[in-house]
């Protein structure tokens, strides 16, 4: 096995155990986050009615992605 092959597992290995360490609600936020960033309306509207069956205060959290923090 080269170098290469055992970095990349690696790299899999710890995105995969980070992952599964997150919660639902913490995974749906961080592909809330990615999807708003590629411009995915599909992927957001999708992430907002599960994010809606699972808790209203989450989808209130979705919301306060849209604007920018207060300075």
């Amino acid at each position: 096995m080269s170098l290469t092959l055992v970095s990349a597992d690696d790299a899999v290995i710890d995105r995969f155990v980070k992952r599964a360490e997150m919660t639902v609600e913490q995974q749906i936020v961080t592909a809330f986050y990615r999807a708003r960033r590629d411009g995915d309306r599909d992927e957001m509207r999708f992430l907002r009615r599960a994010a809606a069956a699972l808790d209203p205060a989450l989808l209130a959290e979705l919301d306060g992605v849209r604007y920018p923090a207060a300075a």
